[in-house]
Formats: structure tokens, sequence, C-alpha cells
């Protein structure tokens, strides 16, 4: 694939596609094939000039190797890094695209969750709102709707109880699980879909540990039924007391 974009003239055809190889590596946790790839294809595009950098291949840009540069040092424990080149990404993409492109809900998507995961809740929610914004402004379906509004609502749900405030967190994650039961679970891969429902069965358990219900916790999070077949799990998130 690399030779047939070098074939046509088109650089950004060879960083994305050198890039979604590095993002393969992430995938199989091979850390150090990925961080080679990504940081020698760093430099190249720092010393390519050109317009063609702002150009979108389908939904790839080439500032994408930022933000799985981000992703690969948030993986192995580098916050440092992570949100460095998280925010190189954001730099970019700001200037050059819309906020409703798929690449800059990419960005948003993981510059939310990197600040979600070190608690850096304000941050979170600030990232968060820009990525909802895209999502209702723009014309998507399908997955990357989906995947988009998932990321959202379990966002708000974490910043939510993380505020000890029931009631938004409810409101979000009574729309994480309506998502989840009405997705098309086709277009996802087996693992894919089982993380989701294992991740919203984890948020449903925090938030009766949270409510004051510990046993209906420990209740959620021994129950190995998928979600999306469980109805249960959408009637006890409406039940009056939260991606």
């Amino acid at each position: 694939m690399i030779k047939a974009a070098r074939s046509d003239g088109d650089s950004s055809k060879v960083f994305i596609i050198r890039s979604i190889h590095a993002l393969t590596a992430i995938g199989i946790r091979n850390y150090p094939e990925a961080e080679r790839i990504l940081l020698s294809e760093i430099r190249n595009l720092e010393s390519y000039p050109g317009n063609y950098k702002k150009r979108l291949v389908g939904k790839y840009s080439v500032y994408d190797i930022y933000d799985y540069t981000g992703r690969l040092y948030s993986e192995t424990g580098n916050f440092r890094k992570a949100e460095r080149y998280l925010l190189e990404s954001q730099r970019y993409k700001s200037q050059y695209y819309r906020l409703t492109t798929l690449t800059r809900m990419l960005n948003n998507r993981l510059l939310s969750g990197f600040y979600i995961g070190n608690e850096n809740w304000e941050q979170a929610e600030r990232w968060l709102r820009d990525l909802h914004t895209g999502l209702v402004r723009s014309r998507l379906s399908g997955a990357d709707l989906q995947l988009g509004l998932r990321d959202f609502h379990r966002g708000m749900v974490r910043i939510a109880m993380s505020q000890e405030n029931l009631q938004m967190a409810k409101k979000h994650l009574d729309k994480a699980t309506e998502i989840f039961a009405t997705a098309n679970h086709g277009v996802f891969t087996k693992a894919r879909a089982e993380f989701w429902d294992s991740d919203l069965r984890f948020l449903h358990a925090q938030f009766q540990l949270l409510s004051g219900k510990p046993a209906d916790a420990l209740g959620m999070a021994k129950d190995r039924k998928s979600t999306r077949l469980n109805s249960s799990h959408v009637a006890l998130s409406r039940m009056p007391s939260s991606a």
C-alpha cells in the first residue's frame, strides 16, 4: 500500500498508511515498533513543506499521527509526552479542520479520555463538550456517531460521579445505556462490543455504589450477561434513585 501511495505522488497517503501501521502495532502492544514508526514519521512530517498536510484522505489526516503517539504514551504511562502530542494534534487540527470532521472528533475523544484518566475533570469536560458540539452539527450516522455519543455520555457520567451529582450521572448513564441497547452491534468487532458492554456494566455498578446501594453494585459487577440482551440493565438505569 505504501508503494502504491508513493507511486501516485500523494505524500499524505504515505504518512497516513504508516501511522495506521503504527496504530496496529499499538493494538497488539508492540510499543517499541509503534514508537519507532511514529517518531520517525513525525520527524519526516515536520521536515516536509507543502499544503498537502491540510488535505483529508477520507476521514484521515496526516496529523492523526500525533493522536496515535499520544495514545501510545498514554498506554505506556508517559503522561507528560501523551499530553504534549495530543495537544500538538489539537493545535494543528483546530487550524485546518472543523469540529464536525472525524479527525477533530478523534482528537477530542482522546484528549477527554486522557484527562478523565488523570482526573482532570475541568479539561475533560472541555473536550467532551467540543466532541458533542461536533457530533450534533455533523451529518454522521452509524458506528462513528454511536461511538462518539458513547464516549461523550460515559465521560460525562464519570465527571458527574466525581462531583457526586447523581442526577446528572443518571441522565448520561441512561443515554449511554440507550445508545448501547439500540446500537447496530454488527458493525463492531466482538472485542469492541464486549468492552463496551463491560464498561457500561462497570458504570452502572459505580452509580449504584455512589447511590448507597452496595448490594446492587455487587450484583451488577458480577452480572456476566450482555447489556444489549439483558433489558434489566436498561430498566435499572431508569429507576428513581451513568461513554
